[in-house]
């Protein structure tokens, strides 16, 4: 008599791949934002890293109407998010002001709010923030006054900003209220040889 025995193949599922390996990967130029968030859905390992990248660079779109400041709805969303979670917060690190006008048809769905100056609603934001260290805003936003003043008032926190196409007067570069500035991109830098503080060896500018 013969003896049967009946063998059962092992099925074995493949090691997961290195998180630096995947780090590599999702850092691709050719990841849109909608790829990286589509990624978040392949497992805990790619949904960790690709958070990580999702929301290290966010877009902020702000408008103006009836005399008052408000949220896009979606920003306001995004925002609204981060402020429940302080895992996802904390990996925001740039964030890109966006000012809209009426013209570009999205306040169909904006949030309607009290009134609130631009200079409350983007010290809310970076309040809000709280690893945020590099600031990218618009040349318009970035000639108000009020903005200046509070982007010095948080100065400790920048190691990089962006002013698109602005220029950084005399009157505003005060480099012992920005310590930590390693990156600066702006149009020029209006100076007094004679009486501005020097520009740290440190910093690198753009053009």
């Amino acid at each position: 008599m013969f003896s049967h025995t009946s063998t059962h193949a092992v099925t074995r599922s493949p090691p997961p791949l290195p998180t630096e390996l995947i780090s590599q990967i999702l850092q691709s130029t050719r990841l849109s934002k909608s790829d990286l968030a589509r990624c978040c859905l392949v497992n805990r390992q790619f949904l960790c890293v690709s958070q990580e990248l999702l929301y290290r660079t966010i877009i902020i779109r702000l408008y103006e109407q009836c005399q008052g400041w408000h949220y896009v709805d979606t920003s306001l969303s995004l925002l609204c998010t981060l402020g429940s979670n302080l895992a996802l917060n904390s990996t925001v690190s740039e964030l890109y002001l966006k000012g809209l006008f009426i013209s570009q048809g999205v306040f169909d769905t904006a949030v309607r709010c009290n009134r609130a100056s631009l200079l409350m609603v983007v010290t809310f934001t970076f309040d809000m923030l709280d690893s945020l260290v590099t600031l990218d805003l618009e040349r318009w936003m970035w000639e108000r006054a009020e903005i200046q003043n509070v982007v010095v008032e948080y100065g400790h926190r920048w190691k990089g900003l962006r002013l698109r196409n602005g220029t950084l007067a005399e009157e505003d570069s005060r480099w012992t209220a920005l310590p930590n500035l390693a990156e600066l991109d702006c149009d020029q830098i209006s100076r007094r040889p004679l009486s501005d503080e020097p520009i740290p060896v440190s910093l690198e500018i753009l053009d």
